[in-house]
């Protein structure tokens, strides 16, 4: 404090914020701890001039201000940078903040300057890109707020490179310049181990990272890739095949799920166990139900008794990866 006024000094005793404040702050993550306090800001010269702030956490030097019904973003001293006249606002990321103007939604730069037009809903930027809609389309803006692909029925966020996108009740992927890098598919899942699972004619197979059909459609049903295998469907029996498409368990079960911590559950003569990625039943099919081991472990069903064939006693236990019920 020096002649009344509050203002602020580096670790070296140098002062890097003049005393000009007519209150001191107890600083949480550099900003008044009581948030909602009356906070003055000394541009306007007035004694008097005082507003409610509710603010949330710092993010990039700003953070999100409310102050009569509107939202702007201040400075970690309670200078408001950029002035109040936003719904709704997120904080800051990688230079860009997304705001909310009556119902539409942009972004904004440091300067507060609107990147692109509104829309009537914006993702996060994924992978460079962000998703929006516009008038019950879907498209993507770069961070200077180009739309860079046409606008599609349906999309998914980038991963590893490419996202998914519905035309016409197909579904393929583009690149982030907005191309079309894959064939249209009835069915699509997202990229699993660097391969997509993919449908067309009611046959199943995958493709890569560049569009690429890699695993022929062939399968009557498959998964995703899960620990380097897939789960696949041969002639009505399910088995599993590697990240080239070569059939590592051959198909001899009545149903199963996919990998997961090593085991995979498996239903043979309607009875559940599991079996590991070399295809050795580590727990023996003992089981009415099964499902995938999750934080080491699973959930399965025990049938006490039966009645002719109305069961009788049910109970569902909890076993770890060595088949041991534990609770």
């Amino acid at each position: 404090m020096i002649d009344y006024k509050w203002g602020y000094i580096d670790s070296t005793g140098t002062v890097v914020i003049q005393p000009k404040f007519e209150e001191q702050f107890k600083e949480y993550n550099s900003f008044p701890e009581r948030l909602g306090m009356p906070v003055y800001y000394p541009e306007s010269h007035r004694k008097d001039f005082f507003a409610r702030i509710i603010a949330r956490e710092f993010s990039e030097g700003l953070a999100v201000a409310w102050t009569d019904g509107k939202c702007g973003f201040i400075n970690k001293i309670g200078r408001m940078e950029i002035q109040p006249r936003f719904d709704n606002a997120r904080s800051f990321s990688n230079g860009l903040a997304q705001v909310k103007i009556g119902s539409k939604y942009s972004y904004i730069n440091r300067s507060g300057q609107l990147i692109s037009q509104m829309f009537d809903s914006v993702e996060s930027f994924s992978e460079g890109l962000a998703l929006v809609k516009i008038d019950s389309k879907y498209g993507y803006i770069n961070r200077s707020g180009q739309l860079v692909s046409q606008v599609f029925d349906y999309v998914e966020s980038f991963s590893e490179g490419l996202a998914l996108v519905k035309i016409d009740s197909k579904y393929g992927y583009i690149n982030r310049s907005g191309q079309l890098v894959s064939q249209v598919f009835d069915y699509v899942e997202s990229f699993s181990e660097g391969l997509a699972l993919v449908k067309s004619d009611s046959k199943y197979g995958y493709i890569d990272t560049k569009g690429k059909v890699v695993i022929k459609l062939q399968f009557d049903f498959a998964h995703s890739f899960s620990e380097k295998l897939a789960l696949v469907k041969i002639d009505f029996k399910y088995g599993y095949i590697d990240t080239t498409g070569q059939v590592v368990i051959q198909p001899q079960f009545d149903f199963a799920h996919s990998l997961s911590q090593g085991l995979a559950a498996v239903r043979i003569d309607n009875k559940w166990g599991y079996i590991d990625n070399n295809e050795k039943m580590v727990i023996p099919a003992k089981f009415e139900a099964a499902e995938s081991f999750y934080q080491g472990k699973a959930r399965v069903k025990i049938k006490k008794k039966l009645l002719g064939i109305i069961p009788i006693g049910e109970k569902s236990r909890t076993i770890n990866t060595e088949g041991n019920p534990i609770d």
